[in-house]
């Protein structure tokens, strides 16, 4: 959903044919993502026709960390039990400040326990679809916020507790965020700022409304100097902010939010993307 995205991470109240962008975080550190590295990443299939296909497209064309190969959930029993392997996922995260809601998530776990639960994540992303002509772009921004942040896991020596140093890597990036116009859906905002010249109150650089059918087709094709936002939850379901480069689907700032804040950008936010 991470990036996504549960960036590791990362789920919006929105409209019924829209899904949330989610951003990423992980468990397991560097000391992890350096075994995982050394694995065939195993992508179960099973869960429905449009995720099979999608997932199968997003990690043959946006996935170079491991070698991959595709099994049927039946298969699993015969792999899982091998630390040669590692295993793609779709499991659930519950919202703790929503007790009723429940959201999707597709993460990466070493092999060799068959009892794979969230905590044994190395990375995952958020992922919501309301539609299931979105899994093609919810899988490749979730399998690209995955790579970016293995990768970022690794160079930074990061440890296995690490939403702190990720937030703090993700918000070093910042600055290329400028000379890029921020997009956001009226859905995506309080009430309050649902104006163009509201929003630039509180953030002063270039920002446009656009419908989510845009932002979707920006993100999916990956539009230069482009940025829009995201909503995504932790593995423990505490909420952040993104704001992602749709060139590449690159995480360029994340901030913890309150519950009250969680779903839609509002002042305070605002002015938090505006520093830099």
């Amino acid at each position: 959903m991470l990036i996504q995205i549960r960036v590791f991470l990362f789920i919006v109240l929105f409209f019924a044919s829209s899904l949330v962008v989610f951003g990423q975080f992980g468990n397991g550190g560097a000391k992890a993502i350096k075994k995982l590295q050394q694995t065939e990443t195993i992508v179960i299939l099973g869960y429905s026709e449009a995720y099979n296909d999608a997932i199968k497209e997003a990690f043959e064309l946006h996935w170079s960390f491991t070698k991959v190969k595709f099994i049927s959930g039946p298969q699993y029993k015969e792999y899982c039990s091998n630390s040669r392997y590692s295993f793609v996922h779709l499991f659930t995260i519950e919202d703790w400040q929503l007790s009723d809601e429940e959201y999707d998530d597709v993460g990466i776990a070493l092999g060799g326990n068959c009892r794979t639960g969230p905590t044994d994540m190395i990375a995952y992303a958020n992922m919501e679809v309301w539609d299931p002509t979105y899994y093609r772009l919810e899988c490749k921004r979730a399998v690209q916020f995955m790579q970016t942040y293995l990768e970022m896991g690794l160079r930074e020596n990061l440890p296995s507790e690490n939403e702190v140093e990720t937030t703090a890597l993700y918000a070093k990036r910042q600055q290329e965020m400028h000379g890029k116009t921020l997009y956001f859906g009226k859905e995506d905002l309080m009430e309050e700022v649902r104006k163009v010249s509201e929003i630039q109150k509180y953030y002063t650089k270039d920002v446009q409304l656009e419908d989510q059918l845009s932002i979707d087709r920006a993100a999916w094709k990956e539009t230069p100097d482009i940025l829009y936002t995201t909503f995504v939850f932790d593995i423990e379901g505490y909420s952040y902010h993104l704001v992602i480069q749709a060139e590449g689907n690159q995480i360029l700032y994340a901030t913890p939010t309150k519950w009250s804040q969680g779903y839609l950008v509002g002042k305070k936010i605002l002015r938090k993307f505006d520093d830099f």
